[in-house]
């Protein structure tokens, strides 16, 4: 339309990205033919690129990877994301680009997206680890690196004496976020891969907890041998109850052997209080969890469906003061919303949301005596 150009940048964009409704691939072309006609604006790139992911058909993603294989084109990393969003959201149609998603890989500003698409994929079965090897190098390095920025964050907290705890390359919280995404991504090979089984017993080690239970429960996974003791210990200390819990629901791990320790309902419920103040408690030792007091449990309503909410007094280290926190546990859910058959078939943003609609739910009143 002669007028369109009139329009203020923020209309003329959101009438480009109502193109990402129609999926036909007249639209595709319409979308191909307005950036051939105005190649040197780069907004109007960014928009479209979104528009081809949104669009989530398969002469689309065609056409959004013959455009992000250009080297010398801009895309910001707010279109990146808005892209690959998109692309996780119709990730049984992406993974079919696989190979186009790897080269993309090997540039630094992909890396990350494509790594996290790749494990969100793996975690669903729709791809199988022989197809994304060529990653494994990249990998293992960053492994080796996340787990030893761990080692110095623990050292430098141990270290009392240490004048310039914050003037330290490494992780406040102690923890890389790709650390999990990396350990998971490796777990197939643990069978084949000599320096892979060595990483993972070297994570079995780390100084972080969590990283410990996650490496534990992907080795069971993958059928190989773990210390039967020490994840015994993690289910009996309110602190890690919830986290092992967690990790082995997501792998499929709560069988016969493992069901038993988690039958006492309430002292899971009291973990996850624990495990609300985990983060918060990685960099301040005194700003956890001290007491934990069951007050009641009463049956409630959650979206419309069965709930339980259990009531407790809570109170910190350090702290003479008591409040009060609630835990809402949605009854629906199959291993507290980590396993529910209901989401068989389901499309990735519907088994999102039914899952964050049924995770444990906690409020604390607010601390008195800070």
């Amino acid at each position: 339309h002669p007028d369109f150009g009139k329009l203020q940048i923020t209309h003329r964009r959101a009438l480009l990205r109502s193109l990402s409704e129609f999926k036909t691939p007249e639209a595709v072309n319409y979308v191909l033919q307005f950036l051939q006609r105005y190649p040197d604006s780069i907004r109007y790139r960014q928009t479209l690129l979104v528009v081809l992911a949104e669009m989530q058909t398969k002469s689309a993603q065609e056409v959004l990877f013959q455009q992000l294989k250009k080297e010398k084109e801009f895309v910001s990393i707010s279109t990146i994301t808005d892209i690959f969003g998109a692309l996780d959201d119709s990730l049984q149609l992406s993974t079919k680009q696989l190979p186009v998603l790897l080269d993309l890989a090997n540039r630094d500003i992909y890396r990350e997206v494509v790594s996290d698409l790749i494990e969100l994929a793996l975690s669903h079965g729709l791809i199988k680890a022989k197809l994304y090897r060529q990653l494994k190098p990249r990998l293992i390095w960053e492994l080796y690196q996340d787990l030893g920025q761990l080692q110095v964050a623990a050292e430098v907290k141990q270290d009392s004496r240490d004048g310039d705890r914050y003037g330290q390359d490494y992780y406040p919280s102690g923890r890389n976020s790709n650390l999990e995404r990396n350990l998971r991504l490796l777990a197939p090979f643990l069978e084949k891969d000599q320096e892979v089984r060595a990483l993972f017993e070297r994570a079995v080690q780390s100084p972080d907890k969590e990283i410990q239970i996650l490496a534990m429960s992907l080795q069971l996974q993958e059928g190989r041998p773990v210390r039967e003791k020490t994840l015994q210990a993690f289910a009996e200390d309110d602190r890690t109850r919830y986290t092992l819990y967690r990790h082995l629901a997501e792998v499929n791990q709560i069988t016969r052997t493992y069901a038993p320790w988690f039958a006492d309902t309430l002292a899971l419920v009291r973990s996850i209080l624990f495990e609300e103040t985990t983060f918060e408690r990685r960099d301040n030792e005194d700003s956890g969890l001290d007491s934990v007091r069951f007050l009641s449990q009463h049956r409630t309503l959650r979206y419309k469906s069965p709930a339980m909410v259990y009531f407790f007094e809570v109170k910190k280290k350090k702290s003479k003061d008591w409040c009060l926190a609630y835990v809402n546990i949605a009854l629906s859910s199959g291993l507290f919303a980590y396993s529910d058959a209901s989401d068989q078939g389901a499309t990735l943003t519907t088994r999102y949301d039914r899952q964050y609609r049924n995770r444990p739910e906690v409020t604390f009143s607010q601390f008195a005596g800070k």
